[in-house]
Formats: structure tokens, sequence, C-alpha cells
């Protein structure tokens, strides 16, 4: 993770390319989570998206916790990403950002939600 910040609005990840929005959503089912960043319009783009489960793992710094990102502004809590499990068609995969631990939960929790491009 190599973060350029553009303010405090977006932050671009040089090793992927991928651009994280500044702020995060909380309280979001998985189905919110994704309609969510599919209607954002944020810091002047519209082409938002909820982060794979690869991308939102990428964020993860092993070597730090609460949060266990480099991404600011990030709490130490659980986020969604767009990634199905494959076994379980109610389940997606999150990664948390307290400990860093990537798991699945039932798509009707409430969670957190950061959004890429």
């Amino acid at each position: 993770l190599l973060l350029t910040a553009y303010g405090k609005d977006y932050y671009k990840d040089s090793q992927t390319n991928l651009f994280w929005t500044g702020e995060c959503e909380a309280d979001k089912t998985w189905q919110q989570a994704l309609i969510y960043c599919e209607e954002l319009d944020y810091a002047g783009f519209t082409d938002w998206r909820l982060p794979n489960m690869n991308e939102l793992a990428n964020l993860i710094n092993p070597n730090k916790h609460s949060p266990a990102t480099d991404l600011p502004n990030t709490p130490f809590s659980v986020f969604w990403s767009s990634s199905s499990h494959a076994g379980v068609a109610d389940y997606a995969w999150f990664v948390h950002f307290n400990t860093g631990l990537v798991y699945y939960a039932n798509k009707d929790y409430y969670n957190f939600v950061r959004c890429v491009r």
C-alpha cells in the first residue's frame, strides 16, 4: 500500500492504481453497500464501486492493528467486500480492520463501507 492523499477526499494506492474514498459509511447491509457505492457521487467521480475481497484485503498492514491499515479514517470495524461466499449464497466476505481478519458474514448484517474506483 503506497498512498497519495488528494486532500481528505480520496487516496490513490500507487501499487494497485486504485482510488479509495477518504470517508466511509456505517450500518449498511451487503446489498445496501453495493447500491451505495454504485450510486455514489464523491470528489467529482461517479464510477465508485464496492471493492472485491482481494482489493479490500490489500489494504491490510499485517504490522498494524486498531486499525490494521495505513488508510486514514478507517474505524476499527468490519468492512464489506463485493465478493459473495462461493459455498453459501447468503454470505459475503469482509475485512475486520481492528485485527486484519478476512472472513465472511451473513449479507443481512450491518457493516462499514468504503468505496473504490
